[in-house]
C-alpha cells in the first residue's frame, strides 16, 4: 500500500513473507490468536517460534514480475 501512488523513480516490488516451516497467519486477527495460543510453546522454547522475525522477506520487481534477487543493481 505504502508504494501505491508514490511519486519515486525508485521501482515497486511485491513483498511477501515466507516461513521456512508452515504459513504466516493471514488476518491480524488470525496472527494475533496464533501468538496467544503458541505462548506456552513460546516459554518451554525459550524463545519466539511464529512471527515475522522468523521468515524471510521475499521481493518481486512488480512491473517484470522478476524476483528481486535476480535483478540487476547497477
Amino acid at each position: 500500500q505504502a508504494q501505491e501512488g508514490a511519486a519515486t523513480a525508485f521501482p515497486a516490488a511485491d513483498l511477501t513473507l515466507e516461513m521456512a516451516e508452515g504459513a504466516l497467519p493471514d488476518g491480524e486477527a488470525e496472527y494475533r490468536d496464533a501468538l496467544s495460543e503458541g505462548r506456552r510453546r513460546d516459554l518451554a522454547a525459550g524463545r519466539t517460534l511464529l512471527g515475522p522475525h522468523r521468515a524471510d522477506l521475499q521481493g518481486v520487481y512488480a512491473a517484470k514480475g522478476v524476483a528481486a534477487k535476480d535483478c540487476s543493481t547497477g
